[in-house]
């Protein structure tokens, strides 16, 4: 029955009516430390960097997104691995816009503000070839450790049909808060929020138009 309401479900969101993501909490004190191995380094991407790899030829994702880097509630942070960035996490403070977090339709995107101290994870990559070695959970600890833009406390949305992603950051740690759902189109949409976002002091959806609804 699941693997049905999956199949529907990736149909009707091609029509770009609907996205259903689950919301995910990493308290500092649940955080198990991961440290990778000494061939890798892991710290700080400035945006002069990113200028050089893209001069360079290195246009991928991450020169896409300098931008981002403008705006000191954000932050990059990678892993090297002989010189090239081989994982990253794009991680932001105080707030994320509706437009910089969304699964398939930029129009259902959902926005968050956020309590001092929490940092939402809204991207994360890891090159195929250096998968399985923890990367992402090295790259949370350093994050955590350093206090990068205050970091006492992670937060991330994935995609519910995305299971690979959502058991990888159960194995880091995260807990679950409950289910996103974002229905609609323009001013007339409709938005399911969990109550247990509002209890740590996150405010969920509040750009989103029309009726919200937390439970």
């Amino acid at each position: 029955m699941q693997s049905l309401f999956r199949f529907l479900y990736v149909i009707v969101r091609r029509l770009r009516i609907v996205d259903v993501t689950q919301l995910f909490h990493l308290p500092a004190e649940k955080e198990s430390a991961s440290v990778c191995s000494g061939e890798y380094t892991i710290r700080i991407v400035n945006s002069a960097e990113l200028d050089e790899w893209e001069q360079a030829g290195f246009i991928d994702e991450l020169a896409s997104k300098k931008a981002s880097l403008a705006d000191p509630r954000r932050a990059l942070v990678a892993a090297f691995h002989g010189g090239q960035v081989v994982s990253y996490l794009w991680i932001a403070n105080d707030a994320v816009d509706s437009r910089d977090n969304y699964s398939r339709s930029e129009h259902l995107g959902t926005s968050i503000a956020m309590p001092d101290g929490t940092v939402f994870v809204y991207d994360a990559w890891t090159a195929p070839e250096h998968r399985g070695r923890r990367l992402i959970a090295s790259l949370l600890s350093w994050s955590l450790r350093n206090r990068v833009l205050g970091a006492r406390a992670y937060l991330t949305m994935i995609d519910w049909t995305n299971q690979k992603s959502i058991r990888a950051f159960e194995f880091l740690g995260m807990q679950r808060l409950g289910w996103i759902v974002r229905f609609g189109r323009g001013r007339y949409q409709f938005s399911i929020v969990p109550q247990k976002a509002k209890q740590i002091g996150l405010q969920v959806a509040r750009q989103a138009p029309g009726v919200k609804l937390a439970w």
